[in-house]
């Protein structure tokens, strides 16, 4: 993974992330050859297995970042599950997820929100440190 990915990041672009998956699953990313010119033109790649290969390193990168956010979300209790999702994935604002809990006010709902990001912001860097030293070793 090239970029400093964060819990933020990965909520965010979670639904993002995974129509990018299916979309290069089905291979929707690679140019057609045009046959019906005088010059056959291809893409700008000189071979197709450097296409293929790139594909399949951000095909690997994406489902990562996938992984990474179900996992996070499925550490949390139902009620955080709701504040996050909600919040982050579904773009609800705090006002609306503040009323589907019954929340008194949306200032219960980002408190809520900072103390969950904290917790995965803690969890995911515990992750994140374990994976740099399993491929130091």
């Amino acid at each position: 993974m090239k970029r400093d990915v964060t819990v933020e990041w990965l909520l965010k672009n979670y639904r993002e992330n995974k129509a990018e998956i299916q979309m290069l699953s089905y291979g929707l990313d690679l140019r057609a050859i045009q046959y019906d010119k005088d010059n056959v033109q291809t893409s700008n790649k000189s071979d197709l297995s450097d296409i293929v290969v790139v594909r399949e390193k951000r095909l690997i990168e994406l489902m990562q970042y996938v992984s990474d956010a179900e996992a996070l979300l499925d550490s949390l209790e139902d009620r955080d599950r709701f504040i996050i999702e909600s919040t982050f994935i579904k773009g609800k604002t705090h006002i609306k997820v503040a009323s589907a809990l019954n929340l008194s006010s949306e200032d219960a709902v980002s408190k809520a929100k900072s103390r969950i990001l904290k917790d995965l912001r803690i969890f995911y860097n515990k992750v994140k440190r374990y994976r740099e030293e399993a491929k130091g070793a």
